[in-house]
């Protein structure tokens, strides 16, 4: 008797966690930047460096990158910036954890609030929230046939399992160089830039991986002009390419995540020698993951005629694609100054960035709740003060629709602003419509008993010649003609035969008759 096996490649989960902590810095403003009367703007993302696995722990060491941009002494046109960072290591506990096992990071940053200490230091203070995520690829080794004497029998079940096979990181470059508008003066220097990632879309083909989108761009800078004037300038700047990917289909399922980085984009002279060029060079960091529906028939029951045979089993867990869904979330809200705001002439420029608060499992599928945290830059009636900034909160809940959705479902939601848009209804009050993309990847948790080999045993002859040959025998609920078979030293087959039955369906109350086939040896 010989069991043919086979490998099977595996994903599940081994953990997560969820740590908060605050960070909290001084900053002295830099020698040769201007002292601060006000602090206008600021932005503040999660960097991390290096993240290692260890023994029922994990390290993550990267720094919070924060920047501001603020009124300085000396006049309405005296715009400035300044930025710096805070470092943090932070080791957390899970469970069971091996260093060779994937990890996956996500830090957000809940809070941020940089304050005015004096005209010549800022307080930096963050609460970060880290997202880690423990998973294990690996071969299993599971019986598919079975050949052997002519009265061996076995049933096969399918199994279905969705792996990771494709797990890498890799980068695309967007480098262009764009003009600002005709009607704009030319460019002395840079002292805001926002670049944010807009209509991201990736889709696996054979052996590559097909990106598209646009970067957003709002430049604030002051003008080669007679008053050194505070200008800005937007640009689409659309991409679309392709990153090799060895062995990647286009049948995968992919779960990719997108980070834009790079340098401020630079001065350059056009055609004419004069400063109206920006050159720009943006990295695209890709998080690649490609999983793969497959199925296998494998043995899951075993006997024979003659021998006693004993399956060794073991219990193997893995994940199973539930659903993969790219969906869009609207959203829209009016925001109201308050008393002591300037009022609103123009509206320079608006940014925002998507968090999720709250992700659960519901009857329809997956509930999300989140804001869009709205940044507004504004020209105002103040002749003091004529650029103006003011926060606002687009909040916003969705149902991802997801079919036969189990509470022990694991999934994964990439989340991004698409499409932001402000209306200046009058002076005081502004309109905020969004769009966020959100893709989710939901999986099963399963588990299943494996035969990874057969042990044979000789029959307990007195036991079964005890048994009478033949016999009448009722069907009882939950009976199949494999069990019945099995327990009286029968095969499927001969009840058939004897029983002029034509296919396996039996129900409760039928009655048969049954003949031992176990063989005397």
């Amino acid at each position: 008797m010989e069991l043919t096996k086979r490998n099977i490649s595996l994903t599940c989960k081994k953990g997560s966690a969820m740590t908060q902590l605050t960070l909290d810095d001084d900053f002295n403003v830099p020698d040769t930047k201007a002292d601060i009367e006000r602090i206008m703007k600021y932005q503040g993302q999660i960097e991390p460096e290096s993240i290692r696995a260890l023994d029922g722990k994990v390290v993550v060491r990267g720094k919070l990158a924060f920047r501001i941009l603020y009124g300085g002494v000396g006049g309405e046109n005296a715009i400035h910036n300044m930025k710096g960072s805070i470092p943090f290591e932070e080791t957390v506990n899970i469970e069971g954890i091996l260093p060779e096992d994937e990890i996956q990071f996500h830090g957000e940053m809940e809070d941020l609030s940089i304050s005015l200490i004096n005209s010549r230091k800022i307080s930096v203070k963050a609460v970060v929230t880290l997202h880690i995520d423990a998973e294990v690829t690996k071969e299993e080794e599971a019986g598919i046939e079975l050949m052997g004497e002519n009265d061996l029998q076995y049933t096969t079940q399918t199994i279905s399992f969705t792996p990771l096979a494709i797990k890498t990181k890799d980068t695309f470059r967007v480098k262009n160089e764009i003009e600002v508008s005709g009607n704009k003066p030319n460019i002395s220097e840079i002292i805001w830039d926002s670049a944010q990632l807009r209509s991201v879309e990736t889709r696996p083909s054979e052996g590559a991986i097909r990106i598209r989108g646009e970067i957003f761009l709002f430049i604030l800078y002051i003008g080669e002009d007679e008053r050194n004037s505070i200008q800005w300038s937007e640009h689409n700047i659309p991409f679309d390419g392709i990153i090799d990917c060895n062995g990647c289909r286009e049948d995968m399922i992919p779960a990719i995540s997108c980070h834009l980085s790079g340098n401020e984009p630079e001065i350059k002279p056009d055609y004419d020698g004069e400063q109206r060029m920006l050159g720009i060079d943006y990295v695209i960091d890709m998080n690649i993951r490609l999983y793969e529906d497959q199925q296998m028939d494998i043995v899951n029951d075993v006997y024979s005629a003659l021998k006693d045979l004993e399956p060794v089993t073991k219990k193997i867990s893995f994940e199973k694609l539930v659903m993969r869904n790219s969906s869009k979330c609207k959203a829209s809200d009016k925001l109201h100054l308050s008393q002591t705001q300037p009022k609103i002439l123009q509206i320079c420029n608006s940014s925002g960035t998507v968090s999720i608060d709250e992700i659960h499992i519901v009857k329809e599928g997956l509930q999300i709740d989140g804001v869009v945290n709205v940044s507004f830059l504004y020209v105002a009636l103040d002749d003091r003060h004529p650029l103006q900034t003011m926060e606002g909160i687009l909040p916003f809940s969705y149902t991802v629709e997801v079919n036969d959705i189990q509470p022990n479902c694991i999934y994964q939601v990439e989340h991004a602003l698409e499409q932001l848009g402000t209306v200046m209804l009058n002076s005081e009050e502004i309109e905020m419509k969004a769009v966020i993309s959100l893709d989710t990847l939901v999986m099963d948790k399963c588990e299943e008993v494996i035969i990874t080999d057969v042990k044979e045993h000789p029959y307990d002859m007195k036991k079964i010649q005890e048994l009478p040959g033949i016999v009448g025998y009722i069907v009882k609920p939950g009976d199949t003609l494999w069990k019945i078979a099995k327990k009286f030293y029968s095969t499927v087959e001969s009840i058939k035969s004897i029983n002029e039955l034509s296919d396996d369906r039996i129900k409760p109350g039928d009655r048969l008759v049954l003949m031992k086939k176990v063989e005397e040896i």
